[in-house]
């Protein structure tokens, strides 16, 4: 008995490396497939207390970092927008944002990200008691 717990163990131990050495295979495999190298008009409107406050263009390229920073004159009030857009498929193109708020002493921080069907808007909302601020997002497909 103890001799047939030796050879299941074994078995599911060879099994688990197997299973590992495939996966690591088709992982190493799908890096090497290259990814379209898409670019992307992004327009957004930023409002500040529901006034238009911006509304800067960036055009960038699939997976590359672009940012955005708009500042009161005093420098106590700032917006910081970072975001790194992706095809995620045909119809979806993924945002992922890192947004700074200062105001203040007040500091926030958030990372949202949009999925969003070329020329379609999305909406991000960021506020504290006293300012908020309203982000909408619009991107489509640049022509290269």
């Amino acid at each position: 008995m103890n001799s047939k717990k030796m050879k299941h163990l074994f078995f599911i131990a060879i099994s688990g490396i197997s299973m590992l050495l495939i996966n690591s295979d088709t992982f190493a495999v799908s890096k090497i497939i290259p990814e379209k190298n898409a670019v992307f008009d992004i327009s957004s409107k930023i409002f500040l207390d529901g006034k238009l406050l911006s509304a800067p263009e960036i055009i960038a390229r699939s997976s590359q970092s672009a940012a955005i920073f708009v500042s009161d004159k005093s420098g106590m009030s700032s917006l910081k927008i970072q975001l790194i857009a992706r095809e995620r498929s045909e119809n979806a193109i993924t945002i992922k944002f890192d947004i700074q708020y200062k105001n203040g002493n007040t500091h926030i921080e958030t990372k949202p990200e949009l999925v969003l069907a070329p020329e379609h808007e999305g909406v991000i909302t960021l506020s504290n008691a006293q300012h908020p601020y309203e982000i909408r997002v619009l991107v489509k497909l640049a022509k290269n």
